[in-house]
């Protein structure tokens, strides 16, 4: 089963996340000729910032979307939770639509 964004926590992994992307920033260069994009998803319960790395990477990403992320990774950035795939993790990219998860962010 899915976990929810206000479950997770700082410095932790998790199986599955299923969220809708809302909007994408990004690909900005970091140094070393690495790129990445933050991309804000969303569940039912919060949102949080995916960072997507790689300069082509973000162009997968679409807005609206439903994904999953599996064995992903947490952590906090400037105070914002932030989830990757980590070393191991993956996005499933969903051909779905999930009404359950809206469209606008958490204010």
């Amino acid at each position: 089963m899915a976990m929810k964004i206000d479950e997770l926590q700082a410095d932790s992994g998790f199986d599955v996340l299923r969220v809708r992307i809302l909007s994408k920033d990004g690909p900005r260069h970091v140094g070393r000729g690495r790129f990445v994009t933050n991309v804000l998803i969303r569940d039912d319960t919060s949102s949080c910032v995916l960072s997507v790395w790689g300069k082509d990477e973000a162009s997968k990403f679409r807005i609206g979307k439903i994904i999953e992320i599996v064995d992903g990774w947490v952590k906090l950035y400037n105070g914002v939770k932030q989830v990757s795939t980590g070393k191991s993790g993956y996005v499933r990219f969903l051909e779905i639509d999930d009404p359950s998860i809206p469209r606008t962010p958490v204010m």
